[in-house]
């Protein structure tokens, strides 16, 4: 695009990050993080530039990479539940459950009725074994989303985790009616 001809190490970052959205937009990761890498080190505060290189990297998969930058949106202000939400994702996705569940909790805080951020936390407390407050996390769900197929298959796995057999067997009996 003729953008990158304006773009050298003294131009603005806000060429570098307009050429990163622009590549973004196309699905190429790669160079769409390239480019909000060169426009944070021109201007590492660019809190925009942060978290769209943390949305790259979990768009590409990879969940390590993205932590800090998306924590560093936060700490510059960029609190969103988008950011939160991506973030509790990539601690999940990295078996930092105490972590994850912080980041969903402010999440799910932000934008209470989205049912993503609750089976994230659903998902942190099956990782520590806290499986009584799973179940109570999906009761929740589970009565705005009666519909959800995967969160009776989730609380009947729960059950068996717990050795309660009968339960997860009525779990399965209302998944398949």
């Amino acid at each position: 695009p003729a953008l990158e001809a304006l773009i050298k190490p003294g131009a603005s970052a806000v060429f570098d990050f307009t050429l990163g959205n622009l590549y973004f937009q196309s699905e190429n990761l790669t160079n769409a993080a390239r480019h909000f890498e060169d426009a944070l080190a021109k201007f590492p505060d660019y809190r925009r530039a942060q978290k769209n290189l943390g949305f790259v990297l979990m768009r590409d998969g990879k969940y390590k990479e993205a932590i800090q930058p998306l924590i560093r949106t936060l700490a510059l202000g960029g609190e969103d539940s988008k950011v939160f939400g991506l973030l509790g994702f990539a601690y999940l996705n990295q078996v930092r459950y105490a972590s994850a569940e912080g980041a969903y909790a402010q999440a799910a805080v932000l934008e209470p009725e989205n049912a993503e951020y609750k089976v994230g936390l659903v998902k942190c407390a099956v990782g520590t074994a806290n499986y009584d407050r799973a179940l109570a996390l999906l009761e929740e769900l589970l009565e705005q989303n009666p519909e959800k197929e995967n969160l009776w298959l989730l609380q009947a796995n729960i059950y068996i985790q717990k050795d309660q057999p009968a339960k997860a067997i009525i779990s399965l009996e209302i998944l398949r009616r």
